[in-house]
């Protein structure tokens, strides 16, 4: 008979596995869900269909179907599945060949950054790494430039592809690993340090969450942003901590509006995304006291606001699925979903579940 202590350890180990998962498929979710709203200027919430993802948007998806954001956040995740220290080049390979794939959708700074590194589909891993390391410092060195205008939160035009592919974070060992996972992963793309500073932020984010047993929510934030300078590290810390109680207070303290206006790039949408969590914290309370709606009314408030809804949603998603686990994400959204992954390949939930704990494993003796 298993010990008391042995017993305990095997279901902690369960409930991280299902966080992780939670993580990795409430972002996928999510994902498909802002599909169909993207680039729009808004609907109310209550329109956004419970019964699941509609399909539809800019790309004409199909109801369940993924988008880049999901198909990056898989080469990621099955980088993950060899124990190497070369994690890292290997998921620089995988966006390589993503981007040779011919993806239905790429974001601006990701297009420009991979166009200039990619040679052939033959590259290989080191090569892989440092032909993007490269190419995004060189690009961000080019393009990037602080936002002339009052939001304390828009500090770089570039995208937020880097973001909304991080909900493997959740499977690495320690916080720490997490942030490091997500600062080097992002840089593939995103050579901007404002980019990468918030990436840091996320990575651990995503990571707490997937952790969080028993306290606050407001305590996945505890931290993360002490890397940044004072300023913008009191404007984070401020949103993440204010205890609003209507969008009109909100608007007041953090102009949302600006928010949304640029939640296509990564300030924006890493502030919107957690705007959302909190905001849903609010309105519905502790999300324990019923995780699938407090998830569904999360997603359906974040991709409510428009814009670049699909990513926004994915990094919401990423959270609030980690908060929740897999277990209680809407089966109806679960049961549509699809897409391709970093290969061009069809995948399915099945699929998709079968790789995550593959990753999960490799990351239990994996170092990044």
């Amino acid at each position: 008979m298993k010990s008391i202590e042995s017993q305990l350890s095997t279901r902690q180990f369960q409930e991280n596995v299902d966080r992780e998962l939670g993580a990795i498929f409430g972002s996928a979710i999510a994902d498909a869900v802002g599909a169909g709203y993207e680039f729009s200027n808004g609907v109310e919430s209550d329109l956004i269909p419970e019964i699941g993802p509609i399909g539809g948007g800019s790309f004409n998806w199909e109801p369940g179907q993924w988008t880049d954001d999901t198909e990056q956040a898989i080469a990621l995740l099955e980088a993950l599945r060899h124990s190497s220290i070369n994690n890292v080049s290997h998921a620089a390979k995988n966006i390589l060949d993503w981007y040779a794939s011919d993806p239905i959708d790429i974001g601006i700074t990701t297009r420009n950054v991979l166009q200039t590194a990619f040679k052939d589909n033959q590259i290989n891993q080191t090569e892989a790494v440092e032909a993007c390391f490269t190419s995004a410092r060189n690009y961000a060195n080019e393009k990037d430039y602080d936002c002339l205008h009052d939001s304390p939160f828009i500090t770089t035009v570039q995208g937020c592809g880097s973001l909304m592919r991080l909900s493997s974070c959740a499977l690495l060992s320690s916080k720490d690993e997490a942030e490091q996972w997500a600062v080097a992963t992002s840089m593939i793309t995103h050579g901007s340090v404002h980019v990468t500073d918030l990436a840091s932020a996320l990575g651990q984010i995503i990571w707490n969450a997937s952790r969080l047993n028993g306290y606050s929510i407001y305590s996945i934030f505890d931290g993360v942003f002490d890397h940044l300078d004072e300023e913008l590290k009191a404007n984070w810390t401020g949103l993440t901590t204010q205890n609003y109680n209507n969008d009109s207070e909100l608007n007041d303290i953090y102009d949302l509006e600006t928010l949304i206006r640029f939640n296509g790039t990564a300030p924006g949408a890493l502030a919107c995304a957690l705007s959302a969590i909190i905001h849903t914290t609010e309105i519905w309370g502790d999300y324990r006291f019923n995780y699938t709606q407090w998830f569904v009314s999360c997603i359906q408030y974040i991709v409510s606001q428009g814009g670049d809804t699909d990513s926004v949603a994915a990094i919401a998603g990423s959270i609030a699925g980690a908060l929740v686990g897999y277990k209680h994400l809407p089966i109806l959204w679960l049961h549509v979903l699809h897409g391709f992954d970093y290969d061009g390949n069809s995948l399915d939930e099945d699929d998709l579940i079968k790789l995550a704990p593959q990753a999960t494993k490799a990351t239990r003796s994996t170092k990044v």
